[in-house]
């Protein structure tokens, strides 16, 4: 009976059905989750599928398949669906586009890879473990490391392999030296490496392999940009303000004037034009008679540095969002207006700007990564491409960007 209103209860019988129903219900219910949660592990960027990528500072430019593309090796750190862990990889980005051309895995290595040079068909990748040599028609490694003829098991590796791995412009040649000190090099687009003749062994060999033999980084801004006509444009403060406010706008000075004329009434916080810094190779048969710490770069300088300004006459400034930000902005700037054309925020340090050959700047920077569905537990901070066009345009490209079921680029 029901003792609040004397009506019979269920009986057993009841009960026990009421169970088994309950109970299968349950099971459908577990087992129908296993799917989804499956699909969400898998699926849901964020604390999932979540990768930091780590751009080496040494990129190419080259044609692949008939388009103009960089081409660069990165390191990726995170999850993908249920791998983890750190990998190393090459990527070819579209410059017209951004698209991901190709991404292939690296073979095991230490330190971040880097991409010494690209010729025709084949790039050249170095780390810890060596020189990868890759096709530029898909990616995939064509001689490892430990396989390249003529270096194999006595190449150099370890901490000091970064400089143990030069580009050779003038004689379009990566220059090496084994883990006995000979020199040797390997011709663009070839596989194999042949030792060097006394001119190549005495220009090179007092700085492969030591700390320093490569540019270790490419800081630094320019407070002006030279025009063509004799155009300069500088950023300083207006007439008026401050000194101590590090507010500044952009000013020209033609041929021959004494002083500067505001062109917009734009203020960047703490500005300054990003530069494009080109290898400076040493001085010919240089080497002998030398300590390895003696720099035999002309200019002692293993690169030199200039603000970049692209062919319609725009350039990218690095500056502060504002003065009370941490966070910084790349903007694109049309230097004979002063006016702004794009910008896009970074929350990190620039790695690298580099011209192409096809007139693009890209630059290598880092920010932070918000998944798709902006559900992440933390959100990392990777290096991304930004490629400034002479149009003024600002393409932001996610380097080894994850998507369903972790695959590269969706």
């Amino acid at each position: 009976m029901n003792p609040t209103n004397g009506a019979p209860g269920p009986g057993p019988t009841a009960l026990r059905t009421l169970g088994r129903v309950l109970r299968k219900a349950a099971s459908v219910l577990g087992y129908s989750l296993v799917p989804v949660l499956l699909l969400v592990f898998f699926v849901v960027p964020g604390p999932v599928i979540s990768t930091s990528s780590a751009i080496g500072a040494e990129m190419a430019f080259a044609a692949v398949n008939g388009r103009d593309a960089v081409v660069l090796a990165y390191e990726a750190t995170g999850f993908a669906g249920v791998r983890g862990g750190t990998e190393r990889r090459v990527t070819a980005v579209d410059l017209a586009t951004g698209d991901t051309l190709w991404d292939q895995p690296l073979p095991d290595g230490h330190h971040l890879p880097e991409v010494v040079a690209a010729g025709r068909s084949l790039a050249y990748v170095r780390s810890g473990a060596g020189l990868d040599i890759v096709s530029l028609a898909d990616g995939e490694v064509v001689a490892e490391a430990e396989s390249v003829e003529g270096l194999g098991a006595d190449r150099y590796v370890g901490v000091g392999a970064a400089g143990a791995y030069r580009y050779d412009r003038a004689r379009n040649a990566i220059v090496t030296v084994t883990a006995a000190g000979q020199v040797r090099a390997v011709p663009l687009d070839g596989t194999a490496a042949a030792p060097a003749d006394a001119d190549l062994t005495d220009t090179w060999s007092c700085l492969l392999g030591r700390s320093g033999a490569a540019p270790a980084d490419y800081d630094g801004t320019a407070e002006t940009a030279a025009l063509p006509g004799g155009r300069t444009v500088a950023l300083a403060r207006p007439v008026g303000r401050p000194r101590g406010l590090p507010l500044l706008r952009l000013h020209e000075r033609g041929p021959g004037d004494r002083t500067h004329r505001e062109l917009s009434a734009t203020d960047f916080a703490e500005p300054g034009f990003l530069v494009d810094h080109t290898p400076v190779e040493p001085r010919r048969r240089a080497c002998p008679g030398r300590a390895p710490h003696e720099d035999v770069h002309p200019g002692g300088r293993p690169h030199t540095a200039r603000t970049a300004v692209l062919a319609s006459g725009h350039a990218v400034i690095l500056s502060r969002t504002d003065l009370n930000a941490d966070t910084r902005s790349l903007t694109v700037v049309d230097l004979a207006t002063g006016e702004p054309t794009a910008t896009a925020g970074i929350d990190g340090d620039v790695v690298r700007a580099m011209t192409a050959p096809s007139g693009q700047l890209v630059v290598a920077a880092s920010t932070e990564l918000h998944g798709r569905l902006n559900f992440p537990i933390t959100t990392p901070t990777t290096d991304v491409l930004f490629i400034a066009d002479e149009r003024g345009g600002l393409r932001r490209v996610v380097v080894g960007e994850r998507g369903w079921f972790g695959r590269i680029g969706g």
